[in-house]
């Protein structure tokens, strides 16, 4: 019995997460924030998976932005040795 409910919870989360998946709103990345809201429904809260309680496209973004720092930063060197010499 206890194996049945837990099959059946299983089944609802998931589904749940389909339903959050396909409803995508008009924000800023919408397919980010809706796959978050899916993971967190797979998750069944926020409870069982604090990580995503915060939002997932201010961290892209901010890694997307360190990542592109590092070779400009390079590039401005590089254009700062040649000017100088």
């Amino acid at each position: 019995m206890e194996e049945e409910l837990r099959r059946v919870r299983n089944q609802e989360r998931a589904k749940a997460a389909r339903q959050e998946a396909e409803n995508k709103r008009k924000t800023f990345m919408p397919r980010i924030e809706a796959a978050q809201r899916a993971a967190i429904a797979a998750a069944g809260g926020t409870d069982n998976a604090p990580y995503l309680k915060d939002d997932l496209r201010i961290t892209i973004i901010s890694a997307l932005t360190t990542m592109m720092t590092v070779p400009l930063s390079f590039f401005f060197i590089l254009v700062g040795l040649v000017i100088w010499v």
